[in-house]
C-alpha cells in the first residue's frame, strides 16, 4: 500500500533541507610540499616563452595530483640544459623518481613527457590540445591524461560537481540555489539563483553539450528544468506533482526520471528514441533512479512492498524487477559502471550510513560508521570516490570519501549549508559558465 507519510517525507526533504640545491647542470626553483608520499616533480623550462602560463598550469596539476594523497608534488623551473640524460639523472639524485616535463608545443597545444629518472627513460609523452578558454581546464585535461599512466585508474580532474546551497533571507523563508564547482569544491559559481526553491541537480551525459537538470518548486508543482552553461533555461517536464531526478544512459539517448503526475505516487518514466512510457505501476513511491550505461537496467528505491524504501533493479527489456535489499530504510542508490557497484544510504542505529553493493558478488558492505547523517551519495566517473552530503550538529557539508583509502575530504565550508550533490561525467570541454 502507498505510504503517505513517506511521500510527505520526500517532499519535505526537498523543500525544507536542502628547496632544492643548485647544480652545475640543472638549476631548480622548487616549491615542494612537506608530505612523505611518492615524490614527483612537475618541471617547466625556465627560458621558454609564456612561462607564466606554464607555471600556473603546473600549480593546478600539482593540486590535482596531491588530492588523492598518493604523491608529494613539487613545481620547478629547469634552466639549460633541458631534457638531457644528465639533467634527468640529476633529478633522481635530488630525490625525484618521477618527473613530468611541460612545454608549449605551440599556441594551441602543450606537450608533456613523464620520465622515470632512475632509468632515464620516458614512460609516456603526449600532446594536449587546448580545449575551452579556461587555463585551469587545460591543466585538469593534462592531469587526466597523465593520471592513468601514474596510477592505472581513470582521471577525474576535468569533472564538475553540482549541489544545492541554502540562501538565508532576513524575515523570509530560506531558499536554495544551484551551484557548480570543480571536483574538489573550488571555483564555486551560482548556476541557478532565483527566488524559487531549486533542488536535486543532475548532469546529462552528452559529451559535447553539458546540461544541468534540476527541479524548481512552483506554487502548483515541482517541475523539471534544464540549463546550459550560458544559463539558458527550459522546462523539461511540467506535470502536476513532482517531476525530478533524471538519469541518463552513456550515449544520452535513454533517460529515466520520476514523476507523480498528481496522483499521489511517484512512478518511473522512461524515454528512448522519441518513445515515452511509464515503467512502474505499483502503489508505492518509486524514486531516485540511476541508469546503467547501456540504459538496460534501472536501479531505484521504492516503498511499495514493505512501506519503507528498499532498493530494486528493473530490467527494461523483460520488465522484471529484482529486489536488492529487503530490510531497513535504504535510499539514494548511485551506480558506478566503472566498478559495477551500487552505493546507497541505510539507517543504522538512527544514522544514515553509506553502503556499497557489489552487483557481481551480491555483497553489501558498510563504508561509513561515524555519527553524522549521510545523504544523496554519487560516484566519481572513475568509481573510486563517493561524494555525499553530511549533516552533523546542524551543519550541512559536502564530503568526498576515497573508497580505496577510506579517507574523507570536506569540500565545502562548515558555514555553508550545502546538500544534494551530483558529479558530472568527463565532457569534451571543461564546463564553464559563460
Amino acid at each position: 500500500m502507498i505510504s503517505v507519510t513517506y511521500l510527505k517525507k520526500i517532499i519535505c526533504l526537498f523543500l525544507l533541507l536542502v628547496g632544492m640545491q643548485a647544480h652545475a647542470a640543472v638549476q631548480l626553483n622548487v616549491r615542494a610540499s612537506g608530505t612523505k608520499k611518492i615524490p614527483l616533480l612537475v618541471a617547466i623550462e625556465a627560458s621558454q616563452g609564456n612561462q607564466q602560463e606554464l607555471s600556473e598550469i603546473a600549480e593546478v596539476i600539482k593540486k590535482d595530483f596531491e588530492f588523492r594523497s598518493q604523491f608529494d608534488v613539487a613545481v620547478g623551473e629547469i634552466t639549460s640544459p633541458f631534457l638531457t640524460k644528465s639533467s634527468i639523472a640529476e633529478l633522481h639524485r635530488k630525490g625525484y623518481p618521477l618527473v613530468l616535463f611541460l612545454n608549449n608545443e605551440n599556441a594551441d597545444a602543450i606537450s608533456w613527457r613523464l620520465y622515470d629518472t632512475k632509468t632515464v627513460a620516458m614512460i609516456k609523452g603526449k600532446k594536449y590540445h587546448k580545449q575551452g578558454a579556461l587555463m585551469r581546464g587545460w591543466a585538469h585535461g593534462i592531469a587526466d591524461m597523465v593520471w592513468p599512466t601514474l596510477t592505472g585508474s581513470q582521471g577525474f580532474f576535468s569533472t564538475k560537481i553540482a549541489y544545492c546551497k541554502e540562501q538565508r533571507r532576513a524575515g523570509l523563508r530560506p531558499i536554495k540555489h544551484i551551484y557548480i564547482a570543480d571536483y574538489d569544491g573550488s571555483n564555486a559559481q551560482p548556476m541557478v539563483a532565483n527566488a524559487s526553491m531549486n533542488v536535486a541537480p543532475r548532469w546529462n551525459r552528452d559529451k559535447s553539450n553539458p546540461l544541468l537538470f534540476y527541479s524548481e518548486c512552483t506554487p502548483s508543482n515541482v517541475r523539471l528544468m534544464a540549463t546550459d552553461m550560458k544559463k539558458r533555461k527550459k522546462v523539461v517536464s511540467n506535470f502536476d506533482g513532482l517531476n525530478m531526478l533524471p538519469t541518463f544512459s552513456q550515449d544520452g539517448k535513454k533517460a529515466v526520471y520520476c514523476a507523480s503526475r498528481g496522483d499521489g505516487n511517484c512512478q518511473l518514466y522512461y524515454y528512448d528514441k522519441d518513445s515515452f512510457k511509464k515503467l512502474t505501476h505499483n502503489d508505492g513511491n518509486n524514486i531516485s533512479p540511476t541508469l546503467s550505461d547501456e540504459g538496460d537496467k534501472i536501479f531505484f528505491c521504492s516503498d511499495f512492498k514493505t512501506g519503507k524504501p528498499q532498493l530494486y533493479c528493473y530490467d527494461v527489456a523483460s520488465a522484471a524487477m529484482e529486489e536488492l535489499t529487503d530490510s531497513g530504510y535504504c535510499t539514494s542508490p548511485a551506480y558506478s559502471s566503472a566498478r559495477n557497484l551500487l552505493a546507497y544510504t541505510k539507517i543504522i542505529e538512527g544514522q544514515n550510513q553509506i553502503f556499497i553493493y557489489d552487483l557481481k558478488r551480491k555483497m553489501h558492505t558498510q563504508v561509513t560508521f561515524d555519527d553524522s547523517n549521510k545523504e544523496e551519495c554519487c560516484w566519481s566517473p572513475c568509481g573510486t570516490m563517493l561524494l555525499f552530503g553530511m549533516r552533523e550538529k546542524g551543519k550541512n557539508r559536502l564530503v568526498i570519501l576515497d573508497t580505496v583509502t577510506r579517507q574523507q575530504h570536506a569540500i565545502t565550508a562548515a558555514q555553508d549549508a550545502c546538500s544534494y550533490p551530483a558529479w558530472s561525467m568527463m565532457y569534451q570541454e571543461f564546463p564553464a559558465i559563460v
